[in-house]
């Protein structure tokens, strides 16, 4: 998914968003094929981290749709199917 510069540069102008507007504080990234780790602080990090993922979800999910990449689509919607079926409500 993030061998797709576009994908990438979703994530990068998030963080700027979140640093000029949340008080983000970004201290590293590493942004690998298929995951990403960051090593960051904010005054609300949980919201920060809860509003970064849902809006890149999201606008990602827009993105391959837009370019018609649906056996990534159908990746994507296997592993949320079976990351729900590990919880119990």
């Amino acid at each position: 998914m993030f061998t797709r510069p576009e994908t990438v540069q979703i994530i990068l102008n998030s963080w700027q968003y979140q640093r000029q507007h949340t008080g983000l504080k970004l201290y590293g990234y590493v942004i690998q094929e298929n995951h990403l780790y960051f090593i960051a602080q904010a005054p609300e990090l949980d919201q920060c981290v809860a509003g970064f993922t849902a809006y890149n979800d999201r606008r990602i999910i827009d993105h391959l749709q837009q370019k018609k990449a649906e056996r990534l689509l159908q990746c994507l919607h296997f592993a949320k199917a079976a990351h729900k079926r590990d919880r119990e409500d």
